[in-house]
């Protein structure tokens, strides 16, 4: 069973997936948002029907303190338009730090910055998903 990580923000969404085992997780595509940073369904349709995904597991952003702010709303909101959409499960997962995690990943094996943004949403997609 394959699941899809998703890291969304208001420029890209960052996926990754799951082996068929569902146990390994790994980036896999970063994808650019539509207007007003509305969610790529078309796309996200296509690799979920290509991937054979049973469920999404979508990135709730959260402060540090515990509360949720505009970006958290925005997530739900787009979690709730994949479910009707996609037609699969969707669960929302606290995201705090992943892209920090990503971000510390990529500088430690030398990737340079401008090779760093698309690849920052990929991976922090799958650590959502670990």
């Amino acid at each position: 069973m394959t699941w899809m990580g998703i890291d969304i923000g208001r420029r890209r969404y960052g996926i990754a997936v799951t082996d068929g085992s569902g146990s390994i997780a790994y980036p896999l595509t970063t994808l650019s948002a539509g207007k007003g940073g509305a969610p790529p369904i078309e796309a996200l349709s296509k690799l979920v029907a290509e991937r054979k995904v049973v469920g999404v597991v979508v990135g709730l952003p959260g402060r540090m303190d515990g509360s949720h702010g505009p970006e958290a709303r925005n997530a739900e909101s787009v979690a709730e338009q994949l479910r009707v959409e996609l037609g699969v499960t969707v669960e929302l997962w606290d995201e705090r730090l992943t892209t920090a995690e990503a971000e510390r990943l990529l500088v430690m094996a030398g990737v340079r910055r401008k090779k760093r943004k698309g690849a920052t949403d990929r991976i922090a997609a799958a650590i959502i998903l670990q």
